[in-house]
């Protein structure tokens, strides 16, 4: 499977997984009104739906992971800090809990001020995914769209603007 054909399965598969998200809510409220076993037999169909659905996105993150993306090892930049925090926004807790777990949290030194987070949380301009994608590996196997670094580096100029689309989309909330 080509790259536009792993990107187009693996953005039905985020969809897919916002939907059952979004039933699983609906089917909760409808269990928590009606505990019948019709209503726990439904939430629990559309949970085991969901659990496939993550289960084939951290497969594709998993392949993804074990490509080498840069010539020695990642390189800290702005644009790959904002995608790490784009997926842990996705996977962050939705409720808080009062227990020990997040006492502990409490006592961690902070970090990332406010101006930091506001900059790694910014979209990033065309000129920083350019430097990203010069950043390139060249001379890494190529992934799975078949496509190695070099491959992007001496097309930019037909393949940047799209390159620049994609990751505007990914952060306005797409999957990639």
């Amino acid at each position: 499977m080509g790259f536009l054909g792993g990107f187009i399965q693996q953005h039905q598969n985020s969809l897919e997984i916002i939907a059952l998200e979004e039933v699983i809510k609906v089917n909760e409220t409808q269990f928590e009104l009606d505990p019948s076993g019709t209503n726990r037999e439904k939430l629990h169909r559309s949970q085991v739906e969901l659990r496939k659905h993550l289960q084939r996105e951290e497969e594709f993150w998993k392949r993804k992971a074990g490509m080498e993306w840069f010539k020695e090892g990642e390189r800290n930049t702005k644009f790959f800090h904002t995608i790490v925090k784009g997926r842990r926004k996705r996977m962050r807790f939705t409720k808080q809990e009062d227990n020990e777990d997040f006492k502990l949290l409490k006592e961690l030194p902070v970090v990332i001020n406010d101006e930091m987070n506001e900059e790694l949380q910014s979209m990033p301009t065309k000129e920083e995914v350019k430097r990203a994608v010069m950043g390139l590996n060249k001379v890494s196997a190529a992934g799975p769209h078949g496509m190695s670094g070099e491959f992007f580096q001496h097309n930019w100029d037909t393949t940047g603007e799209d390159i620049f689309n994609m990751v505007k989309a990914f952060f306005n909330g797409a999957e990639v």
